[in-house]
């Protein structure tokens, strides 16, 4: 499922017209996985990618996403992607791993600028 967000997540970016809905199908399926895992840094990281949905502009719209807004929820796709492939060999760090992303991608999505970056950098250590 996450290879298929990242798919989605190119054909948006990339201005296909379908690519908002199905990137908005792809993330709601995923959420609705990250749920059944239970509370846990990956649902969490999951359902942040979620939220974000709202904040990518439609097509046509004459709105385009922020360069900052597709850096942070590609790296959060690719965070979750490493995430699975690991998922019985976490490092310790992945739950602020996790809390470090939610920030960036949250601030991203508001466009405003995350908190002081060593708050940020030193909750992804």
């Amino acid at each position: 499922m996450l290879l298929a967000a990242k798919e989605a997540w190119l054909k948006f970016t990339a201005g296909r017209p379908d690519g908002l809905a199905t990137l908005n199908r792809v993330i709601t399926a995923l959420d609705g996985a990250g749920q059944r895992l239970g509370p846990g840094p990956l649902q969490k990281l999951i359902g942040a990618l979620a939220s974000t949905m709202s904040a990518l502009p439609v097509p046509g719209s004459g709105k385009t996403v922020s360069e900052t807004l597709a850096m942070e929820f590609a790296t959060s796709l690719l965070l979750a992607e490493s995430a699975v492939d690991n998922f019985g060999r976490l490092s310790t760090d992945f739950p602020r791993q996790v809390d470090a992303m939610v920030v960036r991608l949250s601030c991203a999505s508001r466009n405003i600028a995350p908190p002081a970056g060593n708050r940020v950098h030193r909750a992804a250590r």
